[in-house]
């Protein structure tokens, strides 16, 4: 089973507000998106301001040596809506209305990083959880509402800090911020990264088999077609 999931384990890193990867996706809805571009190490008061769809952030992707206060304005003095989770946002998400305190959420708990409904027997999972804290980013997503009423595409931000304890290992690898909304990969229904329904079908019908190999047991990550295809932004 380990060697089924070796081909996750690149050199990639995956940010995902609240876990180590940073996922968030315009997945079954019709939403444009812009993220910011490039990951370097930077200092809050010399970071560069990204401007996007009518929108200026003061700090664009990056990693950052200490946390800071993004500020995000409107071009046309429109209202700003944002998510921090991943997700798509709308006018139902947080309006922005005063600074978003970004800062190192390394130490927050392994949230999606301890799924184990990623692979078959369960027990087989435990290699890829993590044993201790891994490094997650802040994900910002944001959209701005004009006065006549239009949304803009969706603009979207990732932010690792607390650089310095992790320069020596990061400066080794390309990083890839990948974003994606949460259910589209750990939903049981939907999910592409998780056992699921899938194997909960195959599992209560008549052809399942206790003594299946390891690599033909079904399951939602197995699943091909259009309709397994998932929509996500990243930030190289």
């Amino acid at each position: 089973m380990k060697k089924r999931y070796l081909a996750l384990n690149t050199a990639l890193v995956l940010a995902l507000s609240a876990l180590p990867l940073t996922l968030a996706s315009c997945a079954d809805k019709k939403t444009s998106s812009t993220s910011a571009v490039g990951f370097v190490s930077t200092d809050e008061d010399k970071a560069e301001p990204f401007d996007a769809e009518g929108m200026h952030f003061s700090a664009g992707s990056s990693f950052y040596k200490s946390g800071f206060s993004l500020t995000i304005s409107a071009d046309d003095g429109g209202e700003i809506y944002y998510t921090l989770d991943g997700s798509i946002p709308t006018i139902n998400s947080t309006k922005y209305t005063a600074p978003i305190e970004i800062k190192d959420a390394s130490g927050e708990k392994n949230v999606l990083s301890a799924h184990k409904d990623i692979a078959q027997p369960i027990a087989a999972a435990d290699d890829f959880v993590p044993k201790s804290e891994v490094d997650k980013a802040t994900v910002v997503r944001a959209v701005a509402i004009g006065k006549n009423g239009g949304q803009s595409p969706v603009v979207s931000n990732t932010y690792f800090v607390g650089f310095d304890d992790k320069a020596d290992y990061y400066k080794k690898y390309k990083v890839v911020s990948l974003m994606t909304d949460e259910e589209n990969l750990f939903d049981d229904e939907k999910g592409i990264y998780v056992t699921g329904k899938s194997y909960d079908d195959w599992k209560n019908s008549d052809e399942f088999d206790p003594h299946a190999d390891e690599w033909t047991i079904p399951g939602n990550y197995s699943q091909r077609g259009r309709e397994w295809e998932r929509g996500g932004d990243t930030v190289l």
